[in-house]
């Protein structure tokens, strides 16, 4: 199933972003410790996409705010971050 670019993706208010040093980790609100294995690791232009993800942008401004501030294509943004945006969506973290 590919996601619409038009269409503006919520964050799942369950899931939390956590910032330690560099890294961000998306978490699984009220899980005890030893259930955290749920936990995705988001690399700096994953972390960024989920900080946009405000509720109002649709996927095609959130591609082109990406391609303003990152060295990479239209094209090469749009598969990349469709690709990640579907791999939020299967874990639940986006609706």
């Amino acid at each position: 199933m590919t996601l619409n670019i038009e269409k503006v993706y919520k964050k799942d208010p369950s899931i939390v972003c956590r910032t330690i040093e560099d890294e961000s980790v998306l978490v699984p609100a009220g899980q005890s410790l030893d259930e955290t294995k749920n936990t995705y690791t988001l690399n700096e232009a994953g972390a960024r996409i989920w900080e946009l993800l405000d509720g109002e942008s649709s996927l095609a401004a959130i591609i082109q705010k990406i391609v303003s501030e990152y060295l990479v294509s239209a094209e090469e943004a749009e598969k990349k971050i469709v690709d990640f945006m579907q791999n939020l969506k299967e874990i639940g973290a986006i609706n």
